[in-house]
């Protein structure tokens, strides 16, 4: 008589395995058929659709886990699949159904980083503007209907006509050999192509090319031995990001399991600051695989590995190396303590330390040998004090740029700068407070949870261009935040809320500017602060209940 193989413990695992796959592989195949279908619709409506089905799912996934039913939960983790696949389709970016056409090419974004990092040796970080622009003189004139362009070293707005004058006048065309300048031009006028000429003459009045060297290390060899005037190739290497967000969710779903991962790939679709932004730039977002990468890897032990990865992501974005203040306090408090550090922590901050060494030595490897970081930290400095004068920023200080008096924004830079002066008592008091309550948060937290409220440090302090607050989806992976907790479901719905928010204020006219993005830095001070004061809480509890814990309350 034949056994049923799901009878057997191997065989009912092994029968478990294949109804699960089963259900992924049709959860991914209606995900796509219903982004096909979506096709057409206001991508901002299907957004905010997509939003509150989110927190539907959020909901329902924490009431089955709460109630324990299994089935239920698997249900609501493949319709959670489906609904990511359907937003991968069509709710981030409409264009994805021309993945196979050189429309995909952001050529604006492939003008500063793939020019930028390909004749870096020519033009530095100051340069790129004036290059071109006497490039584009001897070629098509593209830039020739502009007024202005930017001047990098101060980021005033100049005439175009002094741009060409100074160009000359410092012998920019003599830095190229006869071969290097013919190709540049070439280069330029193959990613002209994909846009029109007035849009060109706005790009020269952008911030320019800002990576540091450590970006130069992978990108300058690999664009200089490529033929990116073949729009299948520039096309290509504009679409690697695609990859690295694949690759980004199943080092999620190894590190932290497939229900969190989706939740979070779910939220970087839906997160309006990504809106057409995460497919056809080039390697707009590999900063954000290597940061998930190094997170998972810290998770799963393996510290040592994750040194290198974090070290490569913040000597090329900055902002990951804030994660490594978690190892950093607890080394620090431990050696106050006249304690002998943790080797983990230890082995881990040398790791990091010798790996940016390392890098530090290898961006040096260009023509400007260490100038090169020189250059980049004089080009740094003069763009943070421009940045939170732009729109569709993220960061505290941007809370900070409205007039309260008023209630009313700045028009022009100098307004706003005014603004930013007048409110720096109260910003500088917010960002203590703010920092001060997430390295308390820190002291009793593990290694994960401590490592991601490194996040909570990179907000008080910086101000980020929109799209890296994709980092925030790592918060969905938060342990104290896990599961049956109730903190968990109000955490994932005011994530998923302030993306619905978004989409609602936009509908009811509000443009996707400073009012907007406005309302988003406010719902996340509220979300950094509820986090921390939650972590704290539950410490300040858990010492009360111990034996020595009362006695040292009672003590102080």
């Amino acid at each position: 008589m034949l056994r049923d193989p799901a009878s057997s413990p191997t065989g009912k695992e092994d029968f478990d395995r294949l109804n699960k796959s089963l259900i992924l592989c049709t959860a991914f195949a209606v995900g796509i058929a219903c982004g096909l279908l979506l096709d057409g619709y206001k991508a901002n409506d299907v957004r905010l659709a997509m939003c509150l089905g989110g927190m539907a799912l959020l909901l329902s996934g924490w009431l089955a886990d709460l109630w324990g039913w299994k089935r239920f939960s698997s249900l609501v983790t493949a319709v959670l699949v489906g609904v990511l696949v359907c937003s991968a389709w069509i709710a981030n970016d409409t264009k994805l159904r021309e993945l196979f056409k050189e429309e995909r090419i952001q050529a604006w974004n492939a003008f500063h980083y793939v020019l930028g990092t390909k004749y870096f040796d020519e033009l530095g970080y100051f340069d790129l503007y004036k290059c071109a622009v006497l490039a584009d003189r001897e070629a098509d004139g593209v830039f020739s209907g502009g007024r202005y362009t930017r001047d990098m070293h101060t980021y005033s707005l100049v005439p175009l006509e002094s741009a060409l004058a100074a160009a000359e006048s410092e012998g920019v065309r003599e830095r190229f050999s006869e071969e290097r300048w013919g190709r540049f031009k070439e280069d330029l006028q193959a990613i002209q192509s994909h846009l029109p000429a007035e849009t060109w003459q706005r790009t020269i009045t952008d911030l320019g090319f800002n990576p540091s060297p450590a970006w130069l290390i992978v990108h300058r060899p690999l664009l200089n031995a490529v033929d990116i005037r073949k729009p299948r190739t520039l096309q290509l290497l504009c679409c690697a990001d695609l990859a690295l967000y694949a690759a980004a969710f199943i080092v999620a779903w190894w590190a932290f399991g497939l229900r969190r991962a989706a939740v979070g790939a779910l939220w970087v679709n839906l997160y309006f600051g990504n809106a057409g932004l995460l497919a056809g730039s080039y390697f707009r977002n590999d900063w954000l695989f290597l940061t998930v990468l190094a997170v998972g890897l810290y998770h799963k032990g393996h510290r040592l590995a994750a040194a290198p990865v974090l070290a490569y992501a913040a000597s090329m974005r900055g902002f990951p190396g804030l994660l490594a203040l978690h190892p950093a306090l607890c080394w620090f408090r431990d050696a106050v303590r006249l304690r002998m550090p943790a080797r983990r922590h230890t082995v881990f901050l040398a790791a990091l330390a010798v790996s940016c060494l390392v890098l530090f030595g290898l961006g040096s490897t260009t023509k400007h040998g260490t100038g090169a970081w020189l250059e980049w930290r004089e080009k740094i400095s003069v763009h943070g004090e421009h940045i939170p004068m732009w729109p569709q920023r993220v960061g505290l200080k941007m809370v900070f740029t409205k007039d309260y008096g008023e209630w009313a924004w700045g028009e022009s830079a100098a307004e706003k700068r005014q603004i930013l002066k007048h409110n720096e008592p109260y910003f500088r008091a917010a960002q203590g407070i703010l920092i001060l309550a997430a390295l308390l948060a820190m002291l009793k937290r593990n290694e994960h949870d401590g490592m991601l409220l490194g996040l909570v440090v990179v907000f008080a302090l910086l101000v980020l261009s929109r799209y890296y607050a994709s980092a925030w989806a790592l918060l969905f992976t938060l342990t104290p935040l896990d599961r049956r907790r109730i903190a968990n479901l109000a955490s994932g719905l005011w994530l998923f809320g302030l993306a619905a928010f978004f989409y609602i204020l936009v509908k009811l006219g509000y443009p996707p500017t400073y009012d907007a993005y406005y309302a988003f830095n406010v719902g996340m001070l509220f979300y950094f602060l509820g986090i921390c004061a939650f972590l704290i809480a539950k410490d300040i509890v858990n010492l009360r209940r111990r034996p020595e814990g009362r006695s040292m309350l009672r003590s102080q």
